[in-house]
């Protein structure tokens, strides 16, 4: 047996699933540089116009509608050219399951999630407090009839279950699990909290998102991670909707204090039994037999042309978002 042969074919393999990794981390980048870019293209090209020249279109009703249009527009043409390409680099990796491995005890996690998303918020509030007050942004949120309620929560709970949770678990971190799992649930994580602008959400955004990458990569499975997405929201959206002087405000506050309990107990109860039922990723390892390391795969998304577009973007976006 030819030893040094097989040892130099594994290093040819190895190099060449490391090139393939810069490339899935490129074309990442590329997807939320693309994200960017077409919110400016939906703000310039589409909502200024409309401001400018059919002001009287713009009810509360209306603008609900407009904002629907331009959230897919912005979130699902990008990724779906993302989709696309990845589609292509990844053609020669089987990117399909062993076997789906749904969480121990899914009601604790699911709801300790959410809680633990509470616990971060709450802590993100107390360090950084001028952080928070100088970024802060109203959201906006205005509903006068039962109309405007239901849209309300479409958009700012429906569509962002569905459509993020697909872009950055469904197709980032699913298409970037090949080349390394922590790798794929860090980077798609920290592109799904870029996209939320603002530096306390990005801070909060990151963090719920990695423990929404880390149950899809378990379960193979969106379903969990949207319905956390959309609890999550909901709660948010209601909370902006009824008065504060209202008793459901007590009940409301008391069930938040409910699942921040729940966040407690999920930390104790996974960091003792782990979130699986059973040890599986979604990646078959023969498939390409050489993964990279957290370190190595961050340092291809870092070291990256991608990040050129993708900061200029960002900063264009962040400056157009709060001093424009």
């Amino acid at each position: 047996m030819d030893f040094t042969s097989i040892l130099t074919n594994e290093q040819i393999k190895r190099k060449n699933i490391e090139k393939s990794a810069r490339k899935a981390a490129l074309v990442a980048l590329l997807g939320g540089s693309l994200m960017f870019l077409f919110q400016l293209i939906y703000s310039f090209a589409v909502l200024s116009p409309i401001m400018e020249f059919f002001p009287e279109l713009l009810t509360d009703t209306a603008s609900y509608f407009l904002d629907m249009f331009g959230y897919v527009f912005y979130i699902a043409i990008p990724f779906a050219i993302t989709a696309l390409i990845f589609k292509k680099i990844n053609k020669n990796f089987e990117n399909k399951g062993v076997k789906r491995s749904t969480p121990k005890a899914p009601a604790l996690y699911i709801f300790g999630t959410i809680g633990v998303g509470y616990i971060i918020n709450l802590t993100i509030s107390i360090l950084f407090s001028d952080l928070i007050e100088q970024y802060s942004v109203d959201m906006g949120i205005v509903a006068d009839n039962v109309l405007q309620v239901i849209l309300c929560y479409v958009l700012y709970a429906i569509l962002p279950a569905i459509l993020e949770e697909w872009a950055f678990r469904g197709v980032l971190c699913k298409n970037l699990l090949p080349y390394g799992k922590g790798g794929a649930i860090i980077i798609s994580s920290v592109l799904f909290g870029v996209a939320h602008v603002d530096p306390p959400r990005i801070i909060f955004a990151t963090a719920f998102g990695l423990m929404l990458a880390v149950c899809y990569e378990h379960t193979r499975s969106l379903k969990i991670p949207m319905l956390i997405h959309f609890i999550n929201n909901a709660i948010s959206v209601t909370m902006s909707l009824i008065p504060t002087d209202s008793a459901f405000t007590v009940l409301l506050s008391s069930a938040v204090f409910g699942l921040i309990g729940c966040g407690i107990a999920a930390i104790v109860y996974y960091a003792n039994n782990g979130i699986a039922r059973k040890k599986v990723s979604i990646i078959k390892p023969q498939t390409v037999g050489y993964q990279l390391s957290i370190g190595k795969f961050a340092t291809k998304a870092v070291l990256n042309f991608g990040m050129i577009p993708l900061v200029i973007l960002y900063a264009i976006f962040f400056a157009l978002y709060y001093f424009v």
